[in-house]
């Protein structure tokens, strides 16, 4: 875009602002405070640089503090109607003609948030509302059209619930209801759900409002029993049959969840709120090939956009699950063109393109999790790490159904409800909480790394080896070593104290490159003591460096030590070591593999270590293996100078087949 383009678009856009604001009547009249006007000009400059959630965030900040400003108010509608959020749009509006209830054209933007919400019996009463106010007021033909087409949808709505004309008030509460329950305003849902019972109890979906309500206010027990309750009285409702599912195993009743699942396979729904339902329990479950199969057979319902998203949106889960990834990209992209805002589509899209690891998860941690639950084990989790760790114990107990969503989240959770999922595992360590993790950790699903961890966490806890391991990393199955031990201020084998001196000045002489003074002073040290290991192995250090004529020498003097201290970690690492550069990668990692069932090393011992392991894991092309053991060097002591080489056989390993596929390229380009 040129310059002058640039300065048009931004003139227009502030014209529009300009002209948002002068619609939008404010009624009476006062100046802004100072505050609130240098927080309207910030938030102005974010909305020319076209940064529009900033913009909402710095106001809706400002908002908490100054309740009582329409100036606020009226730019948070103006950054809502250019994000198109249509839901923030109707509550931002019904704060302001809280504020000014004679806001003409507060009151219209409610009506239409509430109409591009679907909530049509809200939209008509605001739309009506409005009409007998203002019947002249330049919106009004507009409003009376908007009007007729969400009365219409009202009327069938009356039929559809068996009200009469004089029920609409019970029907906008309905919606009301609703419209809660989508701004997360749970308190206020059972509220009204109680009083819409009150008065029309054989309203089923206000029941089952009430269900959704009560569960997300971490009342699960309740929610069951008003569920149970439900389908025991209406058993030929399908949504409810299906809520009832997603409760019972929610809540810890697996074997129950899933003979509701089976009735539903064998005769789904043909309404689609219903089939919905069905198909979103299905997906929690994990049941891929039953989604797919109800998600074909609801394909001749007819269905609105919103309904035809969901479905495509739990295909896809269900199809990625399943290894049709190009087929579950279609389906999510799909979904978004049914309904842009549909999120989880979106989320799932990013996180596979952005190698998040996460990808598919059919819902995310607050469907699984009510917010109130997940804050307890969250504050739980973190006294346990102060040193509370009976708090960590009481949030189990309340929660005892918790422990059987773990491993179902480890499955299939989000990122939030994964990572949740695998610190409460670790937290719990129960016999089937390390089950949990051992299958997460052998599975295909979630981030190579937050598998990695469970079995690094495994066999800190005894439950397996060192390996080698087969994990799915990159992509691929691989074998895996796994180390896990404790860094300790003493050496594995002690030091005779009449050589000490003696010893720093043979290492001070190898680091300078004197490798004769170096074996000299070795062999001083082996009069002193024939059977210190650690001369032995520094003297055959110095032979190695004088030469390559002299190799066999300081090899013998390795295999000798190593056969008189088989413990003795420096000898099993210098002898890996020659192994790998002869190619003989099985003997170096039969050298290698007794050190790693090791729970404590020295911090020379562990660079060592490591030093072999990643010289074997660039000899094999594992790249990925080799980075992470040289952060975890670098986390040990980042100025060792096998850093900095290690940085650079690394880079020359991986420049050979960069180059290969350079060229490899460039022959496609020439063909």
């Amino acid at each position: 875009m040129s310059k002058r383009s640039r300065a048009s678009k931004k003139k227009h856009d502030r014209n529009k602002r300009k002209k948002h604001k002068s619609t939008t009547t404010v009624v009476g009249s006062r100046q802004p405070t100072a505050r609130i006007s240098k927080c309207l000009t910030e938030a102005d400059d974010l909305i020319a640089r076209r940064r529009l959630h900033e913009a909402s965030e710095l106001l809706q900040r400002e908002g908490r503090k100054q309740q009582r400003s329409p100036e606020l108010l009226e730019m948070l509608l103006y950054v809502y109607q250019e994000l198109r959020d249509h839901m923030m749009i109707a509550r931002t509006a019904e704060r302001l003609v809280r504020l000014q209830p004679g806001n003409a054209d507060g009151w219209m933007m409610m009506a239409q948030g509430y109409a591009f919400c679907g909530r049509a019996a809200m939209a008509a009463n605001a739309y009506r509302h409005f009409l007998e106010r203002w019947p002249g007021h330049a919106n009004a033909v507009k409003a009376r059209k908007a009007e007729e087409i969400a009365g219409d949808a009202a009327a069938e709505l009356l039929t559809d619930f068996g009200f009469s004309e004089d029920d609409f008030d019970w029907l906008v509460l309905h919606d009301e209801i609703l419209f809660e329950i989508s701004g997360g305003e749970f308190e206020d849902a059972v509220s009204k759900c109680r009083e819409l019972l009150k008065a029309k109890p054989g309203v089923v979906s206000a029941r089952n409002n009430l269900v959704l309500a009560l569960f997300q206010l971490g009342r699960g027990t309740e929610a069951r029993k008003v569920s149970r309750e439900t389908v025991s009285t209406w058993p030929d409702n399908r949504f409810a049959e299906a809520l009832h599912g997603r409760i019972e195993f929610l809540t810890g009743h697996t074997a129950e969840a899933n003979a509701i699942a089976d009735k539903i396979v064998r005769r789904p729904s043909d309404q689609q709120d219903a089939v919905a339902a069905q198909v979103e329990l299905l997906g929690i479950l994990g049941r891929d090939d039953d989604v797919l199969s109800v998600v074909k057979f609801a394909e001749p319902i007819d269905k609105d956009p919103r309904c035809c998203a969901a479905l495509r949106h739990f295909e896809a889960v269900a199809l990625m699950r399943s290894g049709r990834g190009a087929e579950a990209r279609a389906s999510w992209k799909q979904c978004l063109k049914d309904d842009s805002g549909y999120t989880l589509a979106a989320e799932n899209l990013h996180d596979l393109n952005s190698s998040g690891g996460h990808a598919p998860w059919p819902d995310s941690i607050g469907k699984w999790i009510p917010k109130p639950v997940i804050d307890q084990f969250v504050n739980a989790l973190k006294s346990g790490q102060s040193g509370d760790s009976d708090a960590f114990t009481r949030a189990v107990e309340k929660y005892p159904y918790f422990q059987t969503l773990v491993p179902a989240l480890l499955d299939r959770g989000d990122p939030v409800g994964r990572e949740l999922a695998f610190r409460l595992a670790q937290g719990i360590r129960s016999p089937e909480m390390l089950d949990a993790l051992h299958d997460f950790a052998f599975s295909q699903r979630g981030p190579d790394d937050l598998r990695f961890q469970a079995l690094t966490y495994l066999k800190e806890k005894g439950r397996l080896g060192a390996g080698p391991h087969r994990l799915y990393r990159d992509g691929d199955w691989a074998e895996i070593q796994v180390a896990g031990f404790d860094i300790t201020d003493e050496p594995s084998t002690p030091i005779n104290p009449q050589t000490v001196e003696l010893q720093a000045e043979g290492c001070d002489a190898l680091a300078s490159g004197e490798a004769a003074v170096a074996e000299r002073i070795f062999r001083q040290c082996l009069e002193i003591d024939p059977d210190d290991a650690s001369s032995v192995h520094n003297l055959a250090g110095a032979i190695l460096q004088q030469g390559f004529e002299r190799k066999p020498e300081a090899v013998q003097l390795l295999l000798e030590i190593h056969e008189r201290f088989p413990d003795y970690l420096f000898a099993r690492t210098s002898l890996a070591q020659i192994a790998i550069y002869e190619n003989n990668l099985e003997r170096a990692g039969e050298l290698l593999s007794p050190l790693h069932e090791r729970q404590q090393m020295h911090i020379s011992e562990a660079m060592a270590f490591m030093t072999a392991n990643i010289e074997v894991a660039i000899a094999r092309d594992n790249f990925d293996t080799a980075e992470k053991l040289l952060d975890s060097m670098k986390q040990f002591d980042p100025d060792d100078r096998r850093i900095a080489q290690l940085r650079r056989k690394i880079d020359r390993a991986r420049q050979p087949i960069r180059n290969s596929l350079k060229g490899f390229a460039s022959g496609l380009r020439r063909r």
